[in-house]
C-alpha cells in the first residue's frame, strides 16, 4: 500500500497486497529453512529482513506522543492524519517508521545521525517548508535520507500508543507473527533477548502452535542458568497446559536425561 498526499487528502492506492503479504510468508519459510539445514547466519539474515520491513501502513488517529520504546521517552509529537509504517505490534503500542523533512539549521550531525538541537524542538514537515506533520524534541536522533537546500529528508523509528492509529493496510497474519518470533528466539546470539521472544510467545499466543515449544525452550534457558525452580516450573506448565503436546514429552525426556536441575534460583 502507498499512500499518496494530494491537497491535504489522503488517498489510499492499494498495490498488489496480497501479493505482498505471500512474499512475506515466503520469506519466514526461507528463513525456517536455513533454520533447519544449520544455516543460522543466513537464516539471521532473511528474518532480520522480514522483521525490518514495514508490514502494514497506519494513519495517525489524534494527535499523540511518537516515544523512543514502548511509554519510554518521548521524541515528539505528531498531528492525525501522519502516514506510518507499521513495523510490529507488541500489545498495545506499535513500532513504526515515519519520515518527513526537517530544517538543516536546526540540527546538528554526530557519528550516530543527526541531533535535534533547538531547545524547543523542531517541526517535521511533508516537503521542504510543506504541511507540518509532527514536532521533534531537543535530542531526538534522526536518520538523514537525503537533502535539498536548506533541508533534510529523515527518518526515525519509533513507538506509538495504537488507540491513536488506524491501520489501513493489513500485515501480516497472527501466524506469520508468531512464526516470526518463534525464529528470532531461536536465532538469537543473546540468550536474553531469546528469552524475551519465547516469553512474548507464550503471553501473546499461548493457544498458538509455537506456546508449548517457547517454553520448553524457556526450561532449558533456565537450566542453563541454574535456576532450578524456573526448570520445574516451566515443565510443570507443559504438563498442566500442554498435556498432549509433544513438547510436554520432550521436555520431560530432556529433563529426565539431564538430572536434577540446580536447586534454587541461580543463588
Amino acid at each position: 500500500m502507498r499512500i499518496v498526499r494530494m491537497a491535504g487528502f489522503v488517498t489510499i492506492i492499494l498495490v498488489f497486497q496480497s501479493g505482498l503479504l505471500d512474499a512475506q510468508s515466503e520469506e519466514l519459510e526461507r528463513a525456517e529453512e536455513l533454520t533447519q539445514l544449520g544455516r543460522t547466519e543466513e537464516a539471521r539474515t532473511v528474518l532480520l529482513d522480514w522483521w525490518n520491513e514495514p508490514h502494514a501502513t497506519a494513519l495517525v488517529r489524534v494527535e499523540e506522543n511518537f516515544r523512543r520504546e514502548p511509554n519510554g521517552v518521548v521524541l515528539g509529537r505528531l498531528q492525525p492524519g501522519v502516514s506510518l509504517d507499521v513495523v510490529r505490534r507488541e500489545g498495545s503500542w506499535w513500532e513504526v517508521d515515519l519520515q518527513g523533512w526537517i530544517w538543516l539549521s536546526s540540527l546538528q550531525e554526530r557519528d550516530s545521525g543527526l541531533v535535534v538541537t533547538v531547545s524547543d524542538g523542531e517541526n517535521l514537515r511533508d516537503d521542504p517548508s510543506g504541511s507540518i506533520l509532527g514536532r521533534f524534541e531537543e535530542g531526538a536522533l534522526l536518520e538523514e535520507l537525503s537533502r535539498e537546500p536548506d533541508w533534510v529528508h529523515v527518518t526515525r523509528r519509533g513507538w506509538i500508543w495504537s488507540s491513536s492509529v488506524d491501520q489501513i493496510s493489513s500485515g501480516p497474519s497472527r501466524g506469520d507473527l508468531e512464526h516470526g518470533l518463534w525464529l528470532r528466539g531461536r536465532l538469537a546470539i543473546d540468550p536474553v533477548q531469546a528469552e524475551l521472544d519465547f516469553q512474548r510467545l507464550v503471553v501473546l499466543y499461548p493457544n498458538g502452535p509455537f506456546a508449548p515449544q517457547a517454553i520448553y525452550r524457556l526450561a532449558q534457558l533456565a537450566f542453563e542458568r541454574g535456576e532450578g525452580d524456573s526448570v520445574l516450573r516451566h515443565v510443570q506448565a507443559l504438563v498442566r497446559d500442554y498435556p498432549t503436546s509433544p513438547s510436554r514429552r520432550e521436555a520431560e525426556d530432556w529433563l529426565a536425561a539431564a538430572g536434577p536441575p540446580p536447586s534454587g534460583d541461580g543463588h
